[in-house]
């Protein structure tokens, strides 16, 4: 198995899991972690083939951004403030050019809002999702145990741990009270990479198509059908959707026999 199937067994892997529980894949595994490390899970053995000084080279590698987190914080939020300055203020958008529009009805333009957004989003996901990556390291290299980290770092980095407790648990209840339904009346339309990225065929005949969502709870069927009017992206009009997949199937047949 090369490194690309991985990741797209990890991908598929991921969206089913979290389609399933309707919580990040990485809270999932803060979870199970946080069991085992807590009915003291010998994780020494199970990471002894790896040799220490490797070992204490990951834990070294997210040490170098926690032992500095408060200043990563901070650069972020002075890189922010000087984009806002420079759009606002200097009003430099009139020298970048007009946004583009494409095939696929999107479009694409120079966004300082963009810029600030995932500048924010950064600055989340070390708070969270690669906290607990960090966090995942630790336990499993250092039982869990702080190291490379002085003393403020270690406060800090302790606070983070309770935070992530608790929205491992805000998840976890609106999980249960959740109620994930299909917005079939908001789907008209498929195009070819939504088709090969999140459905299933299974059955196609002079473009007429029958497909059911790879990741969901509750499955439904639809009857697709080519739409040739796009030239740069293939379409596919939703002409029928059901619970029954003999229904569709009934349907699929009818309408490619009489072709």
């Amino acid at each position: 198995m090369n490194f690309i199937n991985l990741i797209t067994y990890y991908s598929k892997f991921k969206k089913d899991i979290e389609e399933r529980l309707s919580i990040p894949l990485h809270y999932v595994i803060f979870g199970i972690l946080l069991i085992m490390w807590n009915l003291n899970f010998p994780f020494d053995k199970l990471m002894s083939f790896l040799d220490e000084e490797f070992k204490l080279k990951i834990v070294y590698a997210f040490s170098i951004v926690y032992n500095h987190i408060v200043l990563f914080t901070l650069l972020i939020l002075f890189l922010i403030f000087i984009i806002i300055m420079i759009f606002e203020k200097l009003n430099v958008n009139n020298f970048f050019p007009p946004y583009k529009e494409y095939g696929d009805r999107t479009k694409s333009s120079i966004n300082y809002i963009s810029a600030i957004k995932r500048l924010a989003y950064i600055c989340i996901l070390i708070y969270t999702k690669y906290w607990i990556y960090y966090f995942l390291a630790l336990v499993l290299i250092n039982n869990g145990k702080f190291v490379y980290l002085n003393e403020a770092s270690i406060n800090v980095n302790s606070i983070l741990l309770y935070f992530n407790i608790t929205l491992l648990i805000l998840y976890i209840i609106r999980s249960i009270f959740l109620s994930n339904e299909p917005v079939d009346n908001l789907l008209f339309q498929i195009n070819e990479h939504e088709l090969e990225e999140y459905y299933i065929i299974l059955n196609e005949i002079n473009g007429y198509v029958i497909v059911k969502p790879e990741y969901r709870k509750m499955t439904n069927y639809y009857l697709l059908r080519k739409d040739n009017r796009y030239n740069d992206t293939k379409f596919y009009k939703v002409i029928n959707k059901s619970k029954s997949l003999d229904e569709i199937i009934y349907n699929f047949d009818y309408l490619t026999n009489k072709l």
